[in-house]
This record gives structure tokens, sequence and C-alpha cells, in this order.
């Protein structure tokens, strides 16, 4: 049983530059069309998200693109040179558990999520991180979940970040400042309905599932 006070460990869980469901549900991506919004450079459309498999400048899904192909056309790197690679910078998350997340990178910034709902957004070629979000969660939450305190990641749609939390919540942050726009209540922790999954975005829609 995890006890409430793995919460506050922390130790050295460090990012290089680089389900099961028991029920399912969908949200609306709402309030995203605004003229301002649009001019955010990281700005996601689903035109985009459609044609991730041909962009090889970006990272967009869980596993790269819409049918997980989990592959890189980038030739830089190759058989003959990465022996050659040496760190550039590395970054410490700050937490002990485990870390299953799979990092989406959209126009030089990643944002990837640790364990207990942290999101951290960073720049790619530098490390610097431009903003955290870190979740209050309830301590009675932990002794419901089925897969430890980890989250596989977030999805990017517009000027969004979509992260499904260990207490049944759907949050959307400003992909910008990492500010909370809304926060909805999806299912009921206290009957074991508990995120981890990276949701999926798709034609205005948030789509996600419970683990559990």
């Amino acid at each position: 049983m995890l006890k409430q006070s793995l919460h506050f460990k922390r130790a050295a869980v460090s990012l290089a530059a680089i389900a099961a469901f028991g029920a399912s549900g969908v949200v609306s991506a709402q309030g995203l069309d605004s003229a301002e919004s649009k001019l955010f450079a990281n700005y996601v459309t689903d035109d985009m998200l459609l044609n991730a498999d041909k962009d090889a400048q970006n990272w967009l899904h869980y596993g790269r693109d819409y049918q997980t192909t989990r592959y890189s056309p980038l030739s830089q790197v190759n058989r003959e040179n990465v022996k050659k690679l040496t760190p550039v910078w590395n970054l410490s998350f700050g937490v002990l558990e485990g870390q299953d997340s799979q990092a989406v990178a959209v126009n030089g910034t990643i944002y990837v999520t640790t364990s207990f709902n942290k999101v951290i957004a960073v720049d790619a070629a530098s490390g610097k991180v431009h903003w955290k979000y870190d979740r209050e969660l309830p301590g009675d939450v932990f002794p419901k979940l089925c897969c430890d305190v980890v989250n596989r990641g977030v999805a990017v749609y517009k000027n969004k970040v979509y992260l499904a939390t260990l207490d049944a919540h759907i949050v959307a942050l400003d992909a910008a400042s990492g500010k909370v726009v809304w926060d909805k209540k999806i299912g009921d922790y206290t009957y074991a309905e508990t995120f981890t999954i990276m949701p999926m975005a798709l034609q205005n829609k948030i789509i996600f599932g419970t683990a559990g």
C-alpha cells in the first residue's frame, strides 16, 4: 500500500535532452480559437496532429503519431557517430518514484510529466525550465491507485496542455505559462477511478481512459 508520505520523497530523476481501461471519456477542448492564441509559437493544429508522421522536427503524440509508430526519420545521429555523443544539459525532476512519461516536443519546447502529476515545460536546446505545474493530490488517493503514482504524459493541442490526474480530473494548462485554464472532475477516485494515461487530442476533443 502506498503511503501519503511518499508524496514528499525527492531524488534525482533526470531528463536528458533527448491500459487497460476501466472506463473511458471524452471532454471538449474549449476556448482555443482566439486570434491571439493562434499566434503562440507552440499552437498545435489538427493538421499538425494528423500529419505528425511527416513532421521530423516535432514529437506530438504518444508514439509520435496516431499510429504510434515510435519512428523518427531524423538521420543526424547514426551508427557511426552515436558513440561521440556527449551530454549538453541535464535536468533533475526532483522525485524518487517511477518515470513512465513520454515527452511531447513542440517547436523546441519539451512538455513532460513526472510522478505525482507534475508537468514541466523545458527548452529543448538549453534545458531551461519555462514553467512547472505541481498538482496537490488528496492524501487518501494513494491507497486507491492500481499502478503506482506515475503518469504517462500530456497532450498538447492548440494553445493548451492536457493532463489526466491521479484523482480523476482532466486539467487544461496554458501552454505558454503553465497556468490552469480549467480543471474538470471526470471520475471518483474513491472508487479507484484514477488516471495515469497520456490523453489524446482529436478534432476539438480530449480522449482518455481510467486505470484500475
